[in-house]
Order: C-alpha cells, then sequence, then structure tokens
C-alpha cells in the first residue's frame, strides 16, 4: 500500500487514468469527467476501478465506484482509503498472478 504522499498519489492516479482513458496526464485536472474525457465509458470506467484497486491495493464498494464521476472525486476516494490505511494485505484472493492480466 502506498502512504498517503498526496503528490505520488496524484501522479499514480494520473498515470492511471491517463492509459485508460488515452489522455495525457498534464491534460488531467479536477474537472475531468466522462463528459470531457472522450474515451471515458462503462466499460472503461470499470477498467479504471480495477487499476486502482490493484495499483493502490484497496477494494472500493459500490457507492464510491458510482461516485467516482471526476478526478477531484476519485482522488478524494482513493486518499480517504490511504488516510484510513484501507488497504489489502496480499493474499490469494486479491492477487492471483495466474489471472493476473494487464489493461
Amino acid at each position: 500500500m502506498f502512504p498517503a504522499d498526496s503528490s505520488h498519489m496524484d501522479d499514480q492516479l494520473k498515470s492511471i487514468l491517463g492509459t485508460v482513458f488515452d489522455l495525457p496526464a498534464d491534460e488531467i485536472n479536477d474537472q475531468t469527467s466522462p463528459g470531457n474525457a472522450g474515451l471515458w465509458d462503462s466499460l472503461n470506467h470499470l477498467r479504471l476501478v480495477t487499476e486502482i484497486e490493484k495499483v493502490f491495493r484497496i477494494r472500493l464498494s459500490m457507492k464510491e465506484v458510482r461516485a467516482m464521476v471526476s478526478y477531484a472525486k476519485i482522488r478524494e476516494i482513493v486518499d480517504h482509503h490511504l488516510q484510513e490505511g484501507s488497504g489489502i494485505e496480499e493474499d490469494e484472493s486479491f492477487h492471483n498472478k495466474e489471472n493476473d492480466k494487464r489493461i
């Protein structure tokens, strides 16, 4: 699990969003949302959730997944998990190397 270092977390999140939505990281800001990120559709939203959970070793609730409507909200949700220390310990149910496929 990552420490709750906001600049490192921002870099990681922007990298994830950039990869999933095919956006340059320097163009991602608090207003980045499905309305202005062309590839942000339901399928890519699920890819985003999966990558965030894998990179930050957290589990997002359905309420949180539905609330992820902008970069600002995503950052708030991930920061909350990291501040809370609610990362997932290393276990086979979360990280099964046979099923670990890159997006």
